[in-house]
């Protein structure tokens, strides 16, 4: 679902020739992240939303 998104947010900001656009949802449902160091922050967030 995050590879969707992702994907979605960045035809909008080329369709809108916006500069960015925020996330405010929650990514890390069941259980969370542990730590900055976390493989599922690195996983769910870092690699997906980096371009």
């Amino acid at each position: 679902r995050e590879i969707a998104n992702a994907k979605e947010m960045a035809r909008t900001v080329q369709t809108m020739g916006a500069d960015l656009i925020l996330s405010l949802g929650d990514n890390f449902y069941f259980n969370g992240v542990h730590d900055v160091n976390d493989k599922r922050f690195q996983e769910t967030f870092e690699d997906v939303f980096s371009d």
